[in-house]
């Protein structure tokens, strides 16, 4: 199992960001219920989801459960430069 992180451009998946593994994904669980819980968007290993105007609730959710500084990262320089971002499962 793979989730890719994708930046989203113009309504296309654009250069790779981040690959998210079985581990990692366990890791990030409770802030991608967080995330859910806050927004309704439910990010898993086998659907995609465009983070966009939500992006600042994934940050969020991230730092309040602790969980991977580097794709964290990734999504604030992100927000800073107003890029949107695709979570893609197999």
């Amino acid at each position: 199992m793979a989730l890719d992180v994708h930046e989203y451009k113009c309504g296309k998946m654009g250069q790779l960001l981040f690959q998210i593994d079985d581990k990692a994904f366990g890791d990030l669980q409770p802030a991608f219920e967080l995330f859910q819980h806050r927004t309704g968007l439910f990010i898993d290993p086998y659907g995609d989801v465009i983070v966009d105007s939500t992006l600042p609730a994934i940050i969020s959710a991230m730092r309040e459960a602790q969980t991977s500084l580097s794709l964290l990262g990734i999504l604030e320089e992100c927000e800073r430069t107003g890029r949107s971002v695709i979570f893609v499962g197999d």
